[in-house]
């Protein structure tokens, strides 16, 4: 890239990436070149979702913050949104914000905002997950939230993460030199490099063998764990 803009924030269909900085929202082509889309008032965040992209930037007297999409060439406000710490996360037709004890929720479609009371007073950050999303709160961990439900993963050092999440649903938190992943409640393997075929594996047949005969459940357990 020639002069690489910093935060880059995602990638369109026709493979630009999306950046938000050194302007509040720009495409960045294989070439480098560099188009600034927006540049009125001080960009803070931009995110890709599908062919949109979404911008929550201050608006000209630097306190009322404004949240738009931008799609075929064009600005659109949807909302005057006013998150703390900035950030917000994208999932299915909503953008989610943090805000002091609760998570605002903003229709994209239609505007309309609700309020999702959290079980914390502050967090750090917002991603999105397929299904949800995962925040960096006040306690010492991750905090999920799926289908209107909190549940916590221990992490340590949370006040500086910063979070990543992939289509799959895991999650990548980084804090100072410290990396954590979450992992899936399945691994999965393929046959090969080029088959697509393979095996998703669990700890399920766990339960069930010990019910059926205890003795041997454990020493299952003991031939695995030397094995």
């Amino acid at each position: 890239l020639r002069g690489p803009p910093t935060y880059l924030s995602g990638v369109l269909p026709n493979g630009n990436l999306v950046s938000y900085s050194p302007c509040p929202a720009a495409t960045v082509t294989a070439s480098g070149d560099i188009t600034c889309l927006l540049d009125e008032g001080f960009g803070i965040k931009a995110a890709v979702h599908g062919d949109t992209i979404y911008s929550l930037r201050y608006r000209d007297d630097g306190l009322q913050q404004a949240f738009a999409e931008y799609r075929n060439g064009a600005w659109r406000e949807i909302a005057e949104v006013n998150p703390f710490h900035g950030d917000f996360a994208i999932v299915g037709d909503s953008a989610y914000f943090p805000r002091i004890g609760e998570i605002l929720e903003l229709n994209l479609a239609s505007g309309a905002v609700s309020n999702i009371e959290a079980p914390f007073r502050y967090f750090q950050e917002l991603d999105a997950l397929p299904d949800g999303l995962v925040l960096a709160s006040e306690k010492d961990e991750l905090t999920l939230w799926r289908s209107g439900v909190f549940s916590s993963v221990a992490f340590e050092h949370p006040s500086d993460v910063r979070l990543t999440t992939t289509p799959s649903g895991e999650i990548f938190a980084t804090s100072g030199q410290k990396f954590s992943q979450v992992v899936g409640d399945v691994a999965v393997t393929l046959m090969g490099f080029h088959a697509s075929c393979g095996e998703a594996m669990a700890m399920g047949e766990r339960t069930p063998l010990a019910v059926l005969n205890p003795e041997a459940s454990g020493r299952m357990a003991v031939g695995e764990a030397l094995t």
